[in-house]
């Protein structure tokens, strides 16, 4: 029963990101592409970071210490990858225009 309720919780936070990344969307992808999206699910603020997500993370939890926090590649389905490459989100060209 906890084991659901976490993954409850976790299919939860994800599709609040997604939500909130579609509402910046098309700016982000155009001035950000591929840097990190670390975003508050409960109250919608984001941070963008290059190449080291974890600042803006801790940045983000010192500023909403209850808040629940998902990261996000923009434009690319993974956060990271071991091996391989990132793949676009479906729909996108590999890198944009």
């Amino acid at each position: 029963m906890v084991e659901q309720k976490e993954q409850d919780e976790r299919q939860e936070i994800g599709a609040k990101a997604m939500a909130i990344y579609e509402t910046v969307r098309e700016r982000l992808e155009a001035e950000a592409w591929g840097d990190y999206f670390i975003v508050d699910v409960d109250n919608g603020e984001y941070r963008t970071a290059k190449d080291d997500y974890i600042p803006a993370a801790d940045k983000l939890k010192e500023q909403y210490p209850e808040g629940r926090i998902q990261i996000m590649r923009v434009g690319l389905l993974s956060a990271d990858h071991v091996g391989g490459g990132f793949s676009p989100r479906e729909g996108l060209p590999l890198m944009p225009n």
